[in-house]
């Protein structure tokens, strides 16, 4: 979500797997990830990774 006005647009769910995936996957630190992912950051996918951990995503798709 933006925060506020002018704030950046979510990245859209996919996005944020791929990047969890890349570093789950790699072993990158989350801070590390390429600029060929199109990441501003390696927070956003750190911090939809703990949002769907908490709305027990992972533990549906198993």
């Amino acid at each position: 979500m933006p925060r506020g006005p002018g704030g950046r647009p979510r990245i859209d769910n996919r996005a944020a797997l791929e990047r969890i995936l890349f570093v789950l996957h790699t072993g990158y630190q989350r801070w590390d990830l390429p600029p060929t992912l199109g990441c501003r950051s390696g927070h956003i996918a750190w911090r939809r990774l703990r949002q769907w951990q908490k709305a027990g995503v992972w533990e549906k798709l198993h």
